[in-house]
């Protein structure tokens, strides 16, 4: 089964961020089976950046730990929920 985490300034999102920047809907992440995470550009106004690429609409892009992610002129870096809870458990157990 696929999941998708939504990603936009409307309440609906999963993730919202809350900037007029912000389409709202801007993008989404969709993980497969095999839990790889891709990125989509929903046809954002200001688009989407997968380490300061910037991606085409609706094209599925393969993103990994430590990927910068920029909505619009927002970034982020990615990590995936498990490569995060052991960064964190071994930062808080130090």
């Amino acid at each position: 089964m696929q999941k998708k985490i939504t990603i936009g300034r409307a309440s609906i999102h999963d993730i919202i961020i809350k900037k007029r920047t912000i389409s709202k809907f801007h993008a989404y992440f969709q993980i497969d089976e095999s839990n790889n995470y891709y990125l989509v550009d929903n046809n954002s106004t200001n688009g989407t950046k997968v380490n300061d690429k910037e991606i085409s609409s609706n094209n599925f892009i393969l993103i990994k730990d430590s990927d910068k992610i920029t909505f619009s002129n927002i970034s982020f870096v990615f990590y995936n929920p498990n490569t995060l809870y052991d960064i964190l458990k071994d930062y808080l157990t130090e």
